[in-house]
């Protein structure tokens, strides 16, 4: 059974696996009831556990305690998630006093391979990210090459994980990075994946060919590829349907300043 099924946060659930990286706040070191969940890569926690058998004080507490140590790492906004309507509903009454901010994300999954790949000017070039591309990556020897460093320092502790538990590809132009896929994490072979472009190179199909091959490489290794998107990223809905992924969850996120 698979996170959309188990109604769990993909992301989540890898990085209290061990699998990704993140960090992790308990109510109780040895038998927590309530955790936060921080993903890098995301930018934003969750909150899960058993959050109706903790009163309104205690999840108050755990909570502000949270954000609290975010705002000391330099945070100006929290933004939060949970798969438990009841956690929302609570959250949100003992905030009632902060302007809340809130938008609805999608989540579509994709199981078998795309057949019908997209081609791309000849100065283009898709590189999955093997060992080698990583050295060159880091060594500068591809430039923008921060655009897939960042993501990817965000989500895996160490090499061995990432290519253990994940995949990746580049778009390269010439010797620059101009568009990227990752594998965030992975739980139970979910792999939520990141996507991004070029902002100037948006309209040539190097995010169709990207999650293309991306899609194609994990159903290679039983793998589903997860795509999560805000209802309002109307380009990102598209991307999803053309590519032939499957809506399977809607859910709510929630921000405001801290």
């Amino acid at each position: 059974m698979n996170s959309y099924e188990k109604n769990i946060n993909s992301i989540s659930a890898g990085i209290l696996a061990g699998v990704s990286k993140g960090k992790v706040w308990k109510d109780d070191e040895e038998n927590p009831r309530l955790m936060a969940v921080y993903s890098y890569c995301a930018d934003r926690f969750s909150v899960e556990g058993d959050i109706d058998k903790v009163s309104d004080e205690k999840l108050q507490s755990f909570v502000d305690g949270v954000i609290d140590k975010l705002k000391l790492s330099g945070f100006e906004r929290v933004v939060f998630s949970s798969e438990s309507p009841r956690a929302y509903v609570r959250i949100l009454n003992l905030y009632m006093n902060r302007k809340i901010m809130s938008e609805l994300e999608i989540t579509f999954i994709k199981k078998d391979k795309i057949q019908d790949i997209r081609q791309l000017p000849e100065e283009y070039t898709i590189c999955k990210v093997d060992n080698i591309i990583l050295e060159k990556l880091r060594n500068k020897k591809i430039k923008n090459s921060e655009m897939f460093l960042k993501k990817y320092k965000n989500s895996w502790k160490s090499d061995e994980d990432f290519y253990k538990y994940s995949d990746a590809f580049i778009a390269l132009q010439e010797d620059t990075v101009v568009g990227m896929v990752l594998g965030a994490s992975n739980y139970e072979e979910t792999i939520p994946a990141y996507i991004e472009v070029d902002e100037c190179l948006r309209h040539i199909g190097l995010g169709t060919r990207l999650v293309q091959e991306m899609v194609n490489c994990c159903v290679d290794k039983n793998r589903i590829v997860e795509m999560v998107c805000d209802e309002m990223n109307i380009k990102a809905r598209g991307l999803a349907g053309k590519l032939g992924f499957e809506s399977v969850k809607r859910r709510p996120i929630y921000w405001f300043e801290v």
